[in-house]
């Protein structure tokens, strides 16, 4: 008998030689190191028949924490992701890896900050699906978003249907969010991103510049490297677009161009912060909270956030007179429907023409 942990795993494995079947490997539930050789010296006491079985069940138990209570409960929240990955079907990507992980942990943080006592994967309802969705809306999310994460973690809760003891994986029956957000969002008026320059501080405040004067995503923005960037232009294959391979090649603005020359171009991103708690600052609603300051807030039914930045470039480029194709070539745009979503109309034309010339 010995135990051992696999790669990527923190869960111990113990191995067990069992008469009539060979060598057999199960989970000791447990990642401390010690009570899993405790737990294996019980078995292997408990095989030799020194000590009666019924022991052996008890004292594993007790090492483990979870007695007869796990059994009822079924799969604790907390070993999830490990029996998941363990799973003979799973055949992830590094990245998909990644963006699933990223996404259980996330639930299971709002779990612990709005039901503690949810502890086990039975416990988690059709209720607390669909309040984990909604909070991910209020947090200024778009649908796309708020859809990949509720995917990522319903699929999890699916693969474990039978081993966790559930009786329905409870986001299989939450209704998706709605995903136009481009029609809902709106540009923002020439007043408004100077209140919004105004109230910002770097790196928010540069996010902000270069999402206003190149019509990048949040994604691209905090992903932004110098080797991007020349004096006079950006060149740069956008996130959304990369597998068709569609790349954008924006001329830079005076006042976009100052403002780079005037950073401190050591490392290799552009905005360090953004790029480094990426997935953080989406969550904490600091953008969301700029926009309160500024008193920049969505009308009914519209939607209001980094995203508009976007909107509002392309807006200002149309207002400036700018050919459709040149637009649709500096937002990468490949499909003249998808451009159409962000010509939206402004009051203060030739404010934003001098803003482009």
């Amino acid at each position: 008998m010995a135990i051992y942990r696999q790669t990527g795993r923190t869960i111990w494995t113990i191995r067990l030689w069992v008469a009539g079947k060979g060598l057999k490997s199960f989970s000791s539930k447990t990642t401390d190191k010690l009570k899993a050789q405790q737990i294996e010296l019980q078995l292997r006491l408990g095989q030799a028949r020194r000590i009666e079985h019924d022991r052996v069940v008890a004292f594993v138990e007790s090492i483990t924490m979870e007695g007869l209570d796990k059994i009822d409960r079924g799969l604790p929240l907390s070993l999830a992701w490990d029996e998941y990955r363990a799973l003979p079907e799973f055949r992830l990507s590094l990245e998909q890896t990644r963006k699933k992980h990223d996404a259980w942990r996330r639930f299971l943080r709002w779990l612990e900050e709005h039901h503690a006592h949810v502890k086990h994967m039975p416990e988690v309802t059709r209720d607390h699906a669909y309040e984990f969705m909604r909070s991910l809306m209020d947090g200024s999310l778009k649908g796309k978003s708020v859809n990949l994460l509720r995917g990522n973690v319903s699929s999890i809760f699916q693969a474990l249907l039978y081993k966790a003891k559930l009786k329905e994986n409870p986001f299989s029956v939450v209704r998706l969010a709605p995903t136009d957000d481009s029609d809902r969002g709106r540009a923002l008026t020439v007043e408004e991103c100077g209140r919004l320059l105004k109230v910002a501080k770097d790196p928010w405040y540069g996010a902000s510049l270069v999402a206003m004067y190149t019509g990048l995503r949040f994604t691209d923005v905090a992903h932004l490297r110098w080797d991007e960037i020349t004096d006079d232009s950006i060149a740069k294959t956008p996130s959304k677009t990369r597998r068709r391979g569609v790349k954008v090649w924006i001329p830079l603005h005076p006042k976009l161009a100052e403002y780079l020359r005037s950073r401190d171009r050591e490392g290799e991103w552009v905005f360090p912060y953004l790029e480094t708690w990426y997935d953080e600052v989406q969550r904490d609603g600091t953008f969301g909270k700029l926009l309160e300051k500024a008193k920049i807030h969505a009308g009914a039914g519209e939607y209001v956030g980094f995203h508009s930045l976007r909107h509002t470039f392309v807006t200002r480029l149309a207002a400036a007179g700018v050919p459709q194709d040149i637009r649709m070539k500096l937002a990468g745009h490949t499909l003249s429907v998808t451009h159409g979503r962000y010509d939206h109309d402004m009051k203060q034309a030739a404010d934003a023409i001098s803003r482009l010339e």
